[in-house]
């Protein structure tokens, strides 16, 4: 719909068949994941948890899902950064080589529902920062941490919220293994992912 909207402002003419590729894709997501919800209900009993489908699902694929969104954020007015605090992270985005074990669906709704946040409670004011990198886990494995951080809008800074789409986000990184922490003050908007990963 973000895309559409640009297009019929006649925005950034040279642009205008990426978007529309784009949205494209956005409409064969929506599909695909209501086909799967339909499905679901007319199969399955609702009262039991959708099934997911883990698989090893590369760095590089995710970033691009990160990026695909910061990149609207960018023509909605935001100002993004991403940062690799560590060393050598930067060249493994790069690769296919470390993966994390994710289901791909399940990963673009929270990427959906995070990202809807910002568009509707962030401030443009400041930038959107997001940060990657690895961090030591028990026996051996690594878990991939992303933080998420941007300044709230004023009238939004005291606001009760339901959070639904972060309660649904938090649950469905715990049945991939898993975790989605939220820090908030009246200012920022904080959220951690933490994907566990595998590599060679």
């Amino acid at each position: 719909k973000g895309y559409l909207e640009i297009l019929r402002l006649g925005k950034n003419a040279d642009m205008q068949t990426e978007y529309l590729n784009r949205c494209i894709k956005k409409t064969e997501d929506i599909q695909e994941m209501s086909d799967r919800m339909f499905e679901y209900a007319l199969v399955y009993d609702v009262s039991e948890p959708e099934q997911i489908r883990i698989i090893p699902f590369s760095l590089s694929r995710l970033l691009e899902l990160f990026r695909e969104q910061m990149d609207f954020l960018e023509l909605a007015g935001f100002h993004t950064d991403i940062s690799f605090p560590d060393a050598d992270i930067s060249d493994i985005t790069t690769q296919d080589t470390l993966t994390i074990q994710a289901d791909p669906e399940l990963c673009k709704r929270i990427l959906n529902n995070l990202f809807s946040n910002i568009l509707k409670y962030g401030s443009k004011q400041e930038t959107l920062m997001l940060s990657m990198q690895l961090t030591p886990e028990s026996n051996n494995d690594a878990a991939l941490c992303l933080a998420l951080k941007n300044a709230v809008k004023p009238e939004h800074s005291t606001i009760e919220s339901n959070q639904i789409g972060l309660k649904s986000s938090m649950r469905n990184m715990e049945r991939m293994g898993g975790k989605l922490v939220v820090c908030q003050t009246d200012t920022f908007f904080e959220v951690r992912l933490s994907f566990p990963v595998t590599a060679p």
